[in-house]
């Protein structure tokens, strides 16, 4: 029986979007931009439409690299975005979307959860997969890329590492930049020799350096067969032009992507070989989609990468490099930092490999009053 004209539209009309502002514990304190923290913000949205099914939505609150906060980030839902999303149809989105980011200056952070929950929910409201939304899966799963390092126990990462590979762990990045060019350099050496010849491994610098240390350390790691060197100078085009055009290794930007205007720039300047992509700095799944099959077709390998979000942003970055039409630098899962989080199970974690999860929308359920342990 056919549905009667517009039904569908009031069906999945956007009834209410909520907030939940939530702070999780991690493993271990991170050192990150100078500071050290033992837990993490990220924001939870719901939207429900007008027949009551549910969409949910997570972004981390990062100053670093979307400039962001918690509080931040529930105003300008209050403020603004709440207004532009609430009566629209969810199958109306990609318009949600544009409004969203031609109403309001940055704050990709936030739209990134509302793009998150609407892509959850239209999956829910159609019974498909959040990587069908996308337009189809070009995968059923994409390879895990393990962080580690960033201090200065080299027996600690070789155990870690260790671990990993006993767990089905075959691909893995670095943390470089803390210690002196000569000890991270070292740190590489380890590393390599721990995992063999085979794995995948990449070392990230978080703009640590000048262009001297960046191209020693290059020259270095050459040897030793790394992957891509990720962001080793800040975020200047012209120096990053200037090492990537002699890096003996592959570079790859991540703090300098905020938008398609950096990747076409950065190409044309031969200051990378490709990139990571991070949904909050690009305002969303959706837009990131665009970015990267834009990077796809200037022959630029991508990556996906998360900082320290929960099993909900997890999932939807799965979902997101399963609809990719590449990501040869894989991606690496922002929950496994985690110590305890909302989502209790994450079967598409498990070995060396993310597989897309099953179910509609996002396939993960968020249980609210586990969320209420984690509210601030």
């Amino acid at each position: 029986m056919n549905a009667e004209p517009g039904s569908y539209d009031r069906d999945s009309m956007v009834a209410s979007l909520d907030c939940f502002p939530l702070r999780l514990p991690l493993k271990k304190p991170m050192q990150l931009g100078g500071f050290r923290f033992d837990s993490v913000g990220v924001l939870y949205v719901r939207v429900t439409s007008v027949s009551g099914a549910e969409g949910w939505g997570e972004a981390i609150a990062d100053l670093g690299n979307a400039g962001e906060t918690l509080r931040g980030m529930v105003g300008v839902i209050d403020a603004r975005f709440r207004e532009l999303t609430v009566g629209r149809p969810v199958h109306e989105r990609l318009s949600v979307l544009a409004d969203l980011n031609g109403g309001v200056f940055a704050n990709g952070g936030a739209i990134t959860a509302i793009d998150m929950a609407l892509l959850d929910l239209a999956g829910k409201l159609r019974g498909a997969p959040v990587a069908e939304v996308l337009g189809g899966m070009h995968r059923r799963q994409v390879g895990k890329l393990a962080i580690v390092g960033g201090g200065n126990d080299k027996a600690a990462l070789i155990d870690e590492v260790t671990q990993l590979l006993e767990d089905g762990v075959h691909a893995f990045k670095l943390k470089v930049g803390s210690l002196k060019v000569s000890e991270d350099i070292a740190m590489l050496a380890a590393v390599r020799e721990a995992i063999g010849d085979d794995c995948f491994l990449a070392a990230d610098a978080n703009m640590a350096w000048d262009n001297a240390a960046a191209l020693r350390f290059a020259k270095a790691a050459a040897e030793f067969g790394l992957d891509y060197l990720e962001q080793p100078v800040t975020a200047d085009y012209q120096r990053m032009a200037s090492l990537g055009r002699v890096s003996p290794v592959a570079i790859s930007a991540d703090e300098a992507i905020h938008d398609l205007n950096d990747i076409l720039a950065l190409y044309h300047l031969q200051a990378i070989t490709g990139a990571s992509l991070k949904s909050i700095k690009l305002s969303g799944i959706t837009s990131m989609l665009r970015v990267a099959v834009v990077a796809d077709g200037l022959g630029m390998p991508v990556g996906l990468a998360m900082m320290m979000e929960s099993g909900l942003a997890t999932a939807a970055m799965t979902h997101a490099a399963c609809a990719l039409p590449q990501v040869d630098w894989l991606l690496n899962p922002g929950s496994t930092f985690l110590a305890d989080q909302p989502i209790r199970h994450e079967p598409w974690l498990e070995g060396g490999h993310l597989a897309c999860p099953q179910g509609p929308g996002l396939g993960v359920q968020v249980d609210e009053k586990e969320l209420e342990r984690f509210l601030v």
